[in-house]
């Protein structure tokens, strides 16, 4: 498991005061620039003793708690490209962000295959602003470090030069009405879906 480094900084400077909270984030970036995460691990140890005797034992206690999956990231021996990308949870809010304003059109939900509809209808219109992630060429190496038992993986070509790359989507109809939203195209292993969303 990998907690966001950016909103740990966060957490931790809403426990300090004003004039402490510039430091310490500098503090906490700086540790996770380190080469490995043992060095980091120590450099947070000592920033949070450091707030304990300042009198900052809330944000000690902040920095203390899941300091070890804020690190996880690090431990895998990622390219640095790779390992920025997946320290933070930016992908996956990009993701939630924008499945927001087509599930918000549902006034009730009836059952599990219509909440699946509904994500995977907001899933692909998602992938309209899908972007590489930086370092995506050495998703393999992420891989293999997430299966260290295993033989190493190797993207075959076509998927390496077009991972993460959307294909072109038709185009979504708006309409007012309560029917769940469906495409007339396939998703790939999913259920056709119509083409009106519900805006009601």
């Amino acid at each position: 498991m990998q907690r966001c480094q950016v909103h740990k900084v966060r957490n931790v400077q809403e426990h300090l005061s004003e004039s402490r909270r510039a430091y310490v984030a500098k503090q906490m970036r700086d540790a996770c620039s380190s080469t490995t995460a043992s060095t980091a691990k120590k450099k947070r140890t000592q920033l949070a003793s450091w707030l304990e005797s300042n009198g900052e034992d809330s944000a000690a206690a902040s920095l203390r708690e899941g300091l070890d999956e804020t690190l996880t990231v690090m431990r895998l021996n990622l390219p640095s490209s790779l390992r920025r990308s997946m320290a933070t949870t930016n992908a996956i809010e990009n993701m939630n962000g924008s499945l927001r304003p087509i599930a918000r059109n549902v006034k009730r939900w009836k059952d599990e295959s219509m909440i699946r509809r509904w994500v995977a209808l907001g899933i692909a219109e998602a992938q309209r602003g899908f972007r590489r992630i930086k370092g995506y060429k050495n998703v393999p190496s992420l891989l293999a470090a997430l299966r260290p038992t295993a033989a190493p993986v190797a993207l075959p070509r076509r998927s390496r030069r077009n991972l993460f790359t959307p294909g072109p989507l038709p185009k979504v109809q708006r309409t007012t009405g309560h029917s769940p939203p469906v495409r007339s195209d396939r998703l790939r292993r999913s259920p056709p879906m119509p083409t009106d969303i519900s805006r009601a």
